[in-house]
């Protein structure tokens, strides 16, 4: 399915209200994606990824019911292995 600008793909909005005439909800599986997608990664990385604001990511790692509290201690000990360096999402990146 195309969106309105040739090349580019449609929103979920617009694929949304698309499907919803024939009676296919796709928020259902757009937040079954999201808690599972919130249940393996860290609330920062899941922001990171998915262009979303940390406090919304915070909201769906509540919803999978996790702690990013393993994450938060991993980088802290990367920072500290790394002192010269930026670590970003669990990655040290030069300056």
């Amino acid at each position: 399915m195309i969106g309105l600008v040739p090349g580019r793909p449609t929103s979920q909005t617009g694929l949304g209200s698309k499907l919803l005439p024939h009676g296919i909800d796709t928020r259902p599986a757009r937040n079954a994606a999201l808690v599972a997608l919130a249940g393996d990664l860290p609330a920062p990385v899941l922001a990171s990824i998915l262009g979303l604001h940390p406090n919304t990511a915070v909201r769906w790692a509540g919803f999978a019911k996790t702690s990013w509290a393993d994450y938060l201690a991993a980088r802290a000990h990367d920072m500290r292995r790394h002192p010269g360096k930026d670590v970003q999402d669990g990655v040290a990146r030069l300056p």
